[in-house]
This record gives structure tokens, C-alpha cells and sequence, in this order.
């Protein structure tokens, strides 16, 4: 699996990575490259290594999240999903869900971003399955996520 921009990182990687960056010490470079791009660093010289550690700066850039787009829908696991990046059109259940899902620790993601991508054809909480939705939406590029949730 090769992720060397945000484009490729998922939510569900970017959890990897926040686990991975939560344990520091000297093998976090190391595990990052093992997770990020497949590479078992623990044979290769050191200098080697420092040439692939250089590959990992985009996990500072920010200026990603600026740039992206957002789609009006997403076809996820065979599911188209429609987006609504409209405040002003969200229904009273939906912002009662969003304030309720960002007051918790840590935010999870997903079910923010329940509240504004749903199933094509249905409205907000219909009926359809919440969980498959949740599960869904870890397999988002997380610049989408960071866009759309905040």
C-alpha cells in the first residue's frame, strides 16, 4: 500500500497514523514508512532510510486540506452517499447529532460525517443502516473528512 499524499490517506489510515504517532519513540519513523508505503526498514543502511524519512512531509502539509473540493456525492463500498455542505438545509435531528458527536473525546469522525453524507435516495436517519454508513465512511480521503466534518 503505497500513501504518499493525502489523497490516498483514509480515515481509517489516518487513525493508523495518529496511533502510530502516539508512541514516541525511535521506531515511529520506522513504523510510519512500514504502515505508509510497505517498506521493512529494520534491514535496509541507515542512510537509505533517510532518503524514504523525506517521503513522510506531506504528514505536515496543510495546505492540502484548503484545496480540496468537495463532491456532491461519493460512491463508497457500492453506495452512492450525497453530501450536504449546506448548513442551512440540515434538519434539526441532523444538527442535534453533530453538536452531540463533536463534544465527544477524541471526535470520531465517522459519525460526524454520518450527519452530512448520507445514502443516496433517503433523508437523514430513514430507516437505512446507520452502522454500514458509520463503517463507510472510514474508507473517505481524510482531506474530505477534515473538510467536510469542520
Amino acid at each position: 500500500m503505497d500513501k504518499r499524499d493525502w489523497n490516498n490517506i483514509t480515515l481509517k489510515d489516518w487513525y493508523e497514523i495518529q496511533n502510530i504517532l502516539s508512541v514516541e519513540d525511535e521506531y515511529t519513523t520506522f513504523n510510519l514508512l512500514d504502515y505508509l508505503y510497505g517498506i521493512d526498514s529494520s534491514n535496509m543502511p541507515l542512510v537509505e532510510v533517510y532518503k524514504y524519512t523525506n517521503a513522510l512531509s506531506f504528514l505536515n502539509n496543510t495546505e492540502a486540506y484548503k484545496t480540496i473540493q468537495l463532491e456532491d456525492k461519493y460512491t463508497i463500498n457500492g453506495t452512492t452517499y450525497v453530501g450536504f455542505t449546506d448548513i442551512t438545509k440540515i434538519s434539526v435531528g441532523q444538527f442535534i447529532d453533530y453538536k452531540n458527536y463533536t463534544k465527544e473525546t477524541p471526535i470520531k469522525y465517522e459519525d460526524v460525517l454520518s450527519v452530512f453524507i448520507i445514502p443516496e435516495g433517503h433523508n437523514y436517519n430513514d430507516g437505512y443502516d446507520m452502522g454500514k454508513v458509520k463503517e463507510d465512511m472510514l474508507e473517505l480521503p481524510f482531506i474530505v473528512c477534515q473538510k467536510c466534518a469542520f
